[in-house]
């Protein structure tokens, strides 16, 4: 009974975790439709430049706040995540 409570547990938080990641790709892609380029890339290259230019131009927007954690612990990164990890 037990092993069943922890697989709907594990269930929720992987839910979670799809729906914000669907919501975080939504706010890329208003962003872009809206500004005809990525968030986070002011040298318009095609490229996100940071994780806190990401997040500053998303917040700007009131698209998406960096707050929001992972059910897994830790905030979500736009390809900047420590490598060593």
């Amino acid at each position: 009974m037990a092993l069943g409570g922890v697989q709907r547990i594990n269930n929720v938080e992987f839910r979670k975790q799809v729906e914000v990641l669907q919501e975080l790709n939504a706010a890329v892609c208003t962003y872009y439709n809206k500004f005809q380029k990525l968030p986070g890339d002011s040298d318009t290259n095609g490229k996100f430049d940071s994780d806190e230019s990401v997040w500053a131009d998303l917040e700007s927007q009131a698209m998406a706040l960096k707050e929001e954690l992972s059910p897994y612990g830790g905030v979500y990164a736009f390809g900047f995540a420590d490598a060593s990890m």
